[in-house]
């Protein structure tokens, strides 16, 4: 696994270029969006994004 993938976001600093830092903030903040290579962090979550880079 490539862990800059789950780092990156996890600061603040999306991959996808159409999405500003800002607008990525807050989803952070909140909680609502966590990067994340440990299964039990989807404890909880109504919708879990599971990806392979």
């Amino acid at each position: 696994m490539d862990e800059r993938w789950i780092k990156r976001p996890a600061v603040g600093e999306p991959y996808v270029e159409d999405i500003p830092a800002k607008r990525l903030r807050p989803f952070l903040d909140s909680g609502a969006y966590l990067p994340s290579a440990a299964p039990g962090n989807v404890a909880g979550f109504g919708i879990a994004v599971i990806t392979d880079s």
